[in-house]
């Protein structure tokens, strides 16, 4: 078998790649995240105070003694966990350690950890159907806010793409249009008339 070591922190590799400047890769970068994007999103999320009132829609059904993370915070870590690819909450388990992660959620990489699987799976289970209808909601009169006049009229476009996938991903099916097992996302795009 196979045994996988740490590389030394010195180790260097060079590599030409014939554009005048030195290529060098190394193994001494540290906590590193491939989530830079997320930055991005904190700062649209800051400005439309989508998780903030989203917090506010969904009800505190813990016992506050033993809180650690404040729903914002939850909500924070799946949404934008989401946001980054990982649509399950099983990966809630090693992005809690996620520099980037624990950045956008303003905990500097040496703080406490974010949310385990667990917690995070309890959220999305505690959640009720009244709640999801204020959540609901919510999204549009965030977009109608946006607005300095609420539009007259709201001109909604619906439309699916083909997302492929490759093995047997739970709740993909066959689809005779795109002849390929896919998932079919549906878009909703919008134009506002405002009179």
């Amino acid at each position: 078998m196979t045994e996988c070591t740490k590389p030394d922190a010195n180790l260097q590799l060079k590599f030409d790649f014939e554009i005048g400047k030195p290529v060098i890769g190394a193994f001494d970068g540290g906590l590193i995240s491939t989530d830079g994007g997320l930055g991005l999103l904190r700062f649209a999320d800051d400005a439309l105070k989508l998780t903030e009132f989203a917090s506010i829609c969904i009800k505190e059904k813990r016992r506050p003694d033993v809180l650690k993370h404040s729903l914002q915070d939850l909500l924070r870590q799946r949404i934008y966990a989401i946001a980054a690819g990982y649509e399950d909450a099983n990966d809630a388990s090693s992005l809690r350690y996620d520099p980037m992660h624990k950045l956008v959620l303003g905990r500097a990489t040496s703080d406490r950890n974010l949310a385990s699987q667990p917690t995070i799976s309890r959220l999305e289970n505690s959640v009720t159907s009244e709640e999801l209808s204020f959540l609901q909601d919510l999204l549009v009169h965030t977009y109608i806010k946006k607005h300095k006049k609420p539009p007259k009229k709201l001109v909604l476009d619906l439309d699916t793409t083909c997302d492929p996938v490759h093995g047997y991903q739970q709740l993909s099916f066959y689809n005779a249009f795109y002849s390929t097992f896919c998932y079919i996302p549906m878009f909703v795009l919008t134009s506002t008339v405002i009179l």
